[in-house]
C-alpha cells in the first residue's frame, strides 16, 4: 500500500466512507453523516484504538472536500 499506510485502516475507510448514502438513501452531507455513523460503529466494535478511529473518521469526513489537501488517509479516499 502506498506511503506505508495501514491496510486495515485504509480498507475500513474505503468500506465505510459512503455509509450514509446507502444507510439513509441520501447523498446529502454524506461525508459528515458517514463519519458520524462510522464513529458509532467503530467505538461499539472496539476493533481499533481511539487514535485509529479518529484517523478513520477524519478521513471519511474529509473525503468529499477535494479542494483541500488533508492527511494521507484522507487523500487516499479522495
Amino acid at each position: 500500500i502506498q506511503n506505508n499506510l495501514n491496510i486495515e485502516i485504509a480498507a475500513t475507510i474505503g468500506i465505510l466512507h459512503d455509509l450514509a448514502t446507502y444507510k439513509l438513501n441520501s447523498s446529502f452531507d454524506h461525508a459528515n453523516r458517514s463519519s458520524l455513523i462510522a464513529s458509532e460503529l467503530l467505538k461499539k466494535d472496539e476493533l481499533f484504538s481511539a487514535n485509529e478511529i479518529d484517523t478513520i473518521v477524519t478521513a471519511i469526513k474529509n473525503h468529499s472536500n477535494k479542494e483541500r489537501i488533508d492527511d494521507k488517509y484522507s487523500e487516499l479516499i479522495k
